[in-house]
């Protein structure tokens, strides 16, 4: 069955994360090359509890999404909001590209935009904020060239390795953010209703 595309880009599109996607989210967070950057770099994972956590997004309904080509659907990753504090209109963001050969490629950076659309066009949150580690200096470009911006820093909070490195809080606002393709999407629907004749709101 095709996936939904729930967001749609030039070369990348999400769509909400099914179980059949557990496999390759069970074998990238197994990974050292994945989960040094992760906040669950401790957690062991099985087909067992990556089915719950997958489940339990599809039951509540959560934005979390699987990254998956346009080309030929393939799925390369996942993203998602966590904590996300609706009287406050904010939330945390999380990214993860499995498929080692689509890091520093872009591809992440249009799933983040695609994401950001989701989150300040479509639920209407106001601040959007991430962590990512000292050492990952690919995914602190990443995010700068989102638009996000340093927001603090928690000194010496990440052991690895028998070294300690930084801890780096990011965010972005909405009225800091012009927009991705997922804003061009929802333009485009509804400068084309505006143009149809009648009277009802669909159809």
């Amino acid at each position: 069955m095709e996936a939904a595309r729930r967001l749609v880009g030039e070369r990348v599109y999400l769509t909400p994360m099914d179980i059949d996607d557990a496999p390759n989210y069970i074998r990238w967070l197994n990974d050292p090359d994945t989960f040094i950057f992760l906040q669950a770099n401790g957690q062991l994972f099985n087909r067992i509890n990556e089915e719950q956590f997958i489940t339990g997004v599809m039951e509540r309904g959560e934005p979390h999404f699987s990254i998956r080509l346009c080309e030929d659907d393939r799925h390369i990753g996942g993203c998602g909001l966590v904590n996300v504090d609706w009287v406050n209109r904010r939330g945390e963001l999380g990214i993860m590209i499995g498929e080692s050969e689509y890091r520093s490629r872009g591809y992440g950076q249009e799933a983040i935009k695609l994401l950001l659309d989701h989150a300040f066009f479509i639920l209407n949150l106001n601040s959007i904020s991430l962590i990512h580690y000292e050492f990952n200096r690919r995914a602190g470009r990443c995010y700068v060239q989102c638009g996000f911006k340093k927001a603090g820093c928690l000194r010496q909070a990440r052991l690895v390795n028998g070294r300690f490195y930084d801890i780096l809080l990011m965010d972005i606002l909405a009225q800091d953010y012009s927009g991705g393709p997922g804003r061009d999407r929802l333009n485009q629907i509804i400068a084309d209703q505006k143009r149809k004749p009648g009277r009802g709101s669909t159809g």
